[in-house]
């Protein structure tokens, strides 16, 4: 019996992706994440992390969000917003974002502590309408898998009760 034996053309795929990975924060300011910081009356203190991402194609985005989580109407501040578009010439992003704080931030009158929360993502976060109050604003699309990252710090405030005339924003 006789065969004819036919080659087997070759099987070329792309090489494996590189795993998607999550944003890094670095370079706080004034401490670390998870330090308590206290804030006299008048005083401004300006926070900021340094923001990078390995995935040098990802637009990143963040939140500065005070008494969260959870979500509190009255309570939770969202105080700024925004996001960073991938660099042109292919390096990672390298970006600080500072966020003030004050007693016309945190409200007055107010004493004891408060929670600061830098949120950032490497998608656009969720405005679902199921969304629960712990997660309300650091969530992602249930359809585009990412990564949230934060850092926290606790803020010890003394605002008296005297009236002020900033909006809150940045």
């Amino acid at each position: 019996m006789s065969a004819c034996i036919i080659p087997v053309a070759p099987n070329f795929q792309d090489p494996p992706s590189v795993p998607d990975a999550p944003p890094y924060l670095f370079n706080f300011q004034p401490a670390s994440p998870g330090n308590i910081v206290t804030i006299p009356g008048a005083d401004v203190v300006t926070f900021s992390a340094n923001v990078t991402d390995i995935d040098v194609g990802d637009k990143l985005y963040y939140r500065w969000v005070l008494n969260y989580p959870p979500f509190k109407d009255g309570v939770t501040k969202p105080l700024n917003a925004g996001d960073i578009s991938p660099l042109l010439d292919g390096r990672p992003i390298n970006m600080p974002l500072p966020q003030m704080i004050s007693c016309t931030y945190i409200g007055r009158p107010s004493e004891g502590a408060h929670q600061l929360e830098l949120i950032v993502a490497d998608r656009a976060f969720s405005n679902a309408a199921d969304l629960k109050a712990e997660n309300l604003l650091d969530s992602l699309p249930e359809d585009s898998p990412g990564f949230v990252v934060r850092a926290t710090w606790t803020i010890v405030a003394s605002c008296s009760a005297v009236a002020s005339t900033a909006s809150g924003a940045p």
